[in-house]
């Protein structure tokens, strides 16, 4: 009777209840399946190997003596060590290959919870809006627009641009607006800079304007200082004319074309210096004049215009070239200083322009880009490039 009993808990203890009742399978989940598997049938055969190894040691006289050897270990002791030695071999294969299973079935149920997670984004497209805004540092990049064609996730590629200059310790600044005022893009525009010789641009279109096309000035006498104050940056040539004419003209044409102060409280005060200090929308203002005259065929605009079309140093005329449009031309002046100890000069990196693209003012676009790097203008191609695919990926229409 004893002896039933003791099988019937065996069984029992076999089926894991004590009344002989196997336990309800648990629902495993597929990245859980081949873990407990793995671990189930790796528990049974520790367990099987214990019961058939171990046996109740014998007690004789008070005496304890070791554990007499089961059938099974002694048939293993009598076997050859390489065959001993080929079952370990197999034995860690098998245990390898499980932990392998473990991990691939983990990363499954990853990948198709991942997947699962793609398809969901691959939803409806984001709604589309008039305005777009995020935080860059402690100020505010903002996008409008005359309709709703911008996404979120628009002003990505800028505010990556933007924050890799600040991790580098560069301040920068943008004003865009396109020409037909269907889009905006700002940030920092009202920040001042060292303007560099991004004041020529301004200075030469001026004195065109106010002094050659009106007949006070003969333009032999000063076309081929301007060509090379603008082709070439030459900053003799300029301070040649600025010393001659001074600027009391360039005051006059930026009164009569609404271009703010800026940093200053009257216009007598940007105009004390050969390079005064301007912001983005100082610039950006003055170019949509700028353009407006280049492109008039009126005077001695075309001649002019060719000149700052083959400009030799301009980080927005790079990023457009590198992109290989064909349709695109490009107007602008740079500027760009040095960090001088005991200078007076800021440090400066700048390009303030036009970009045309023909057919399309909805994609053609007045802009400054200013920034305090020290004579890197190659610091500020990617967020030129940046700021050009916002204007030229808006969603549907461009006005």
């Amino acid at each position: 009777m004893t002896h039933a009993n003791t099988s019937d808990r065996n069984r029992a203890r076999r089926r894991g209840q004590p009344d002989g009742r196997r336990r309800p399978r648990r629902p495993r989940d597929p990245g859980g399946q081949a873990s407990g598997i793995f671990w189930d049938r790796v528990s049974r055969l520790v367990l099987a190997l214990r019961r058939r190894l171990r046996r109740p040691s014998r007690r004789d006289g008070g005496d304890t003596h070791r554990p007499a050897a089961s059938p099974l270990a002694r048939r293993w002791r009598r076997l050859p060590w390489q065959l001993r030695a080929l079952c370990f071999a197999v034995v860690i294969a098998i245990c390898v290959g499980g932990l392998v299973g473990l991990l691939q079935g983990r990363a499954g149920s990853g990948g198709i919870q991942g997947g699962q997670a793609g398809q969901a984004g691959e939803g409806p497209q984001a709604e589309l809006t008039d305005s777009l805004s995020a935080t860059v540092g402690y100020s505010t990049l903002r996008a409008t627009s005359s309709t709703r064609n911008l996404a979120q996730g628009d002003l990505t590629d800028i505010e990556r641009a933007l924050a890799r200059l600040r991790a580098e310790g560069i301040n920068a600044s943008i004003d865009l607006e396109t020409i037909d005022g269907s889009l905006t893009l700002s940030y920092r525009e009202t920040a001042g800079y060292y303007s560099a010789s991004c004041i020529k641009g301004l200075y030469a279109v001026a004195l065109y304007q106010r002094r050659i096309d009106t007949g006070k000035v003969p333009l032999s006498s000063v076309q081929q200082t301007v060509e090379q104050m603008i082709e070439n940056s030459d900053n003799s040539a300029y301070m040649s004319l600025w010393l001659r004419y001074r600027n009391n003209f360039l005051g006059a044409w930026l009164n009569d074309n609404n271009v703010s102060l800026g940093i200053y409280d009257t216009r007598e005060d940007y105009l004390k210096k050969p390079y005064p200090t301007s912001t983005p929308e100082q610039l950006r203002q003055a170019w949509r004049s700028m353009y407006a005259y280049l492109t008039s065929n009126e005077g001695n605009s075309a001649s002019l215009a060719t000149f700052f079309q083959e400009r030799s140093v301009s980080p927005i005329k790079d990023v457009l070239e590198a992109k290989g449009e064909s349709n695109v031309t490009s107007m602008s002046k740079a500027g760009w200083c040095p960090k001088n100890e005991g200078s007076d000069d800021e440090p400066a990196s700048n390009d303030a322009g036009v970009v045309i693209r023909s057919h399309d003012e909805g994609k053609s676009y007045v802009v400054a880009i200013m920034s305090d790097a020290s004579s890197d203008l190659d610091a500020l191609k990617p967020l030129i490039k940046a700021v050009d695919d916002f204007v030229c990926n808006r969603h549907g229409p461009s006005a």
